[in-house]
């Protein structure tokens, strides 16, 4: 729950900042291309920052970064609440939310890695990852819960109280270490560290599945997975994070204009909403699923993301037919496939790189933050350019682009870890 928790304080100045976006705008003056601006470079920092905040993990310790990036979260809300009169320091505060988000992620996923049972680790990526439709379903609730009855800036303002006392209870905690930036002491260029192997012998090897690639417990070779020399980056891990980019780009285009769309197509605002709420919901109840059979498969676990995001194409082409009573449909199969994987993902890269969990998952995190950038705006743009139903059909496209890239940088993945046990 803590790791959890922690990447909800995380994400929320973001989410938040999009559901409270009509009060905003009202109260600091700006337009809704100012909005996208706001949120846009949010992300957009969190992908610039992502790769060194992965490195940087390593160093400080997994319970010491998620504390900082909670505490830094708290201050973005904070200032938010306290002193953004304008569109630019709305935008200045959220950099510093941006920065928190990328920073948290690595540092949870060690967290878990060190602290949870290696048979639960599917679970636990789910729940961690259900932190960001929780967001999302929490952004909905502040809205008439409190941005419309004592203001908006008491809904930031609580969201720092809350994570300040969050950053002080991680502060005594000490997550086992999982180190991603120093080797072992080892004989030669690579080897074992005083008898502790990196992946156990029943821990997943190529793609997380079990097999002739698995390791006994002594011997471990460090070559398994990545281990970065002279800025050495791996073709797989840039397939796998050009791949997370594409679905990223889909499920956020997804969520930001489901609402929009389906007012479009005749439901009403409100039921529009309320179909938003239980899908945040439903996509979270989705990722926590997807972890408990993450644990109970053996392996394939990039497979089930590629036809997640099959899945997820579905969807968005039955959205683009326009067909109201579809709509409902469709949006559950988006929300459940769509928007289901990133926990298995995660749960992937992992178990396939225990040596260099914080900088391989800074590096993939990159494409979910690229993909909340680059989503929004695309969709905007060919909507505005031509119709609802040609942007879920090309949003559907980029979901099967996904697909195959998701599939070529598991082969390559796969490729490159039988090469170094042979």
């Amino acid at each position: 729950m803590v790791a959890v928790t922690a990447m909800t304080i995380c994400v929320l100045p973001m989410f938040l900042t999009g559901a409270l976006g009509v009060q905003l705008r009202r109260s600091l003056h700006f337009g809704v291309a100012g909005l996208g601006l706001a949120i846009g470079t949010a992300f957009l920092v969190a992908a610039i920052t992502s790769y060194g905040f992965g490195h940087l993990a390593g160093h400080l310790g997994a319970s010491r970064q998620m504390q900082m990036a909670v505490g830094v979260a708290s201050v973005s809300s904070l200032g938010i609440s306290l002193e953004a009169h304008s569109l630019w320091e709305l935008i200045g505060w959220l950099i510093l939310g941006g920065m928190a988000n990328a920073a948290c992620q690595p540092a949870t996923n060690l967290y878990l890695a060190g602290t949870v049972d290696e048979r639960h680790q599917g679970l636990a990526f789910g729940i961690k990852q259900s932190a960001i439709p929780l967001s999302m379903l929490l952004g909905g609730l502040a809205v008439p819960a409190v941005a419309l009855t004592i203001g908006w800036r008491w809904a930031y303002g609580g969201v720092a109280i809350i994570g300040f006392a969050v950053a002080w209870y991680i502060a005594p905690l000490r997550a086992r270490s999982v180190h991603s930036t120093t080797p072992p002491p080892a004989s030669g260029s690579h080897g074992s560290t005083a008898g502790q192997p990196i992946f156990p012998s029943s821990s997943p090897a190529v793609d997380g599945s079990q097999g002739s690639t698995s390791y006994g417990n002594q011997g471990m070779d460090m070559r398994q997975g990545w281990y970065p020399r002279k800025h050495e980056l791996p073709l797989y891990l840039v397939m796998l994070t050009l791949a997370m980019t594409l679905g990223s780009t889909s499920a956020n285009a997804f969520g930001a204009y489901l609402v929009s769309s389906s007012v479009h197509h005749g439901l009403s605002p409100g039921l529009s909403g309320i179909l938003f709420g239980v899908g945040a919901a439903t996509g979270a109840i989705s990722r926590i699923v997807s972890g408990i059979m993450a644990d109970r498969r053996h392996g394939h676990h990039l497979y089930t993301v590629a036809l997640m995001f099959v899945g997820g194409a579905v969807g968005y082409i039955l959205l683009s037919t326009g067909i109201s009573w579809l709509i409902t449909p469709a949006a559950i199969v988006a929300f459940v496939l769509g928007w289901g994987w990133p926990g298995v993902f995660t749960f992937a890269i992992v178990s396939t790189h225990r040596a260099t969990i914080g900088q391989t998952t800074g590096m993939t995190q990159i494409g979910a933050y690229l993909g909340g950038v680059i989503g929004p705006v695309y969709f905007g743009l060919v909507v505005s350019n031509s119709s609802y139903m040609s942007a879920w059909l090309v949003n559907a496209a980029i979901a099967i682009l996904g697909v195959v890239t998701m599939l070529i940088g598991r082969d390559l993945l796969r490729r490159h870890l039988h090469s170094i046990t042979r």
